[in-house]
């Protein structure tokens, strides 16, 4: 467990630190980053909305369920909130858990709509971020349930035998994003090689994850076994994490500012109104080409990795 500053000032320097002193020791060993952030708000009844990438959804969604009978919503995750650990290619789960309902403000009779909120989701108050943000704005029974949140989520992450990674969903995610990516282009960026490769790793993970279902169902896997399938779902992340929510390289940061998935590939929607033969045409096309293949490579490792997991499964 770590604790820094540098959250908000210096746009996350205190996890960004972390991440370049640590660089290999967090790419070898993190299994997943848990963000704890603005815990027990008043009026922050809403915990549904919470932050949790495709592959710890079902799992961050039945902690969440357990604990205060909601269920997670699919979100993209955004780049925010010392969100630093993507170019290690560790998954995250959680960033800020609980905010206040769509109709907190109304309720107080301000009116208002919440504070970094999108209409009917809920948000943060008014006060949030702000010189009023004082200890009197948390609800003790509130800051209980959330802390709860994350003691169960965290004791499962310890002790489970098998990382509750899911790449089932995650890849799937992958796969629309990118053919809706390439549909955005009108038929000027080719990216067959990447769509291939997502689809047979489609097919490689729904074969594997049958495999682990059924060690899952046979009972307490060996440490051997266990250790096995735990690093080869750290590999996959490895892989998928850093296509998926990185533009950069994996030992630099992205800016803090909302990012699409796939965001190497976010300037391939703007093709269409560039005029073919030119320098800003050519420039751009050759940009999204080495994107494309940065993606088609990542899946290719990812599909090869996932392979030889499934067939040392099937000798063990």
């Amino acid at each position: 467990m770590a604790f820094w500053s540098g959250h908000s000032h210096a746009r996350y320097a205190g996890s960004a630190w972390y991440a370049d002193q640590f660089w290999q020791e967090i790419h070898d060993g993190c299994a997943v980053h848990v963000n704890v952030d603005s815990l027990g708000e008043q009026g922050a009844t809403l915990v549904s909305n919470a932050y949790a990438m495709a592959e710890l959804r079902p799992f961050g969604s039945e902690v969440v369920e357990t604990i205060c009978g909601q269920q997670l919503t699919p979100r993209w995750f955004s780049r925010a909130g010392d969100q630093s650990f993507w170019g290690h290619g560790v998954p995250s789960l959680f960033m800020t858990l609980s905010t206040q309902g769509p109709s907190y403000e109304a309720a107080r009779g301000t009116g208002g709509q919440a504070a970094g909120s999108s209409s009917g989701s809920g948000g943060h108050a008014w006060w949030w971020h702000t010189p009023d943000d004082t200890l009197d704005k948390i609800d003790r029974d509130f800051l209980v349930r959330d802390a709860a949140i994350y003691v169960l989520a965290m004791y499962r992450l310890c002790t489970a035998p098998l990382l509750p990674l899911d790449y089932r969903v995650a890849v799937d995610e992958l796969r629309t994003a990118l053919r809706g990516i390439e549909a955005g282009t009108e038929g000027r960026l080719n990216l067959e090689p990447a769509t291939v490769q997502a689809d047979a790793l489609a097919a490689a993970v729904g074969v594997l994850y049958e495999k682990i279902d059924a060690i899952r169902a046979g009972g307490k896997p060996s440490p051997r076994i266990a250790a096995r399938i735990n690093r080869g779902l750290m590999d996959l992340s490895r892989w998928l994490v850093p296509i998926d929510f990185t533009s950069t390289s994996p030992f630099d940061q992205d800016l803090a500012v909302s990012l699409p998935p796939i965001p190497g590939l976010r300037a391939a929607s703007s093709l269409p109104a560039v005029e073919p033969g030119t320098d800003a045409y050519e420039f751009l096309h050759t940009r999204l080409v080495r994107e494309r293949n940065r993606v088609a490579f990542a899946l290719s490792r990812a599909y090869l990795g996932v392979r030889a997991l499934t067939a040392s499964l099937e000798s063990r």
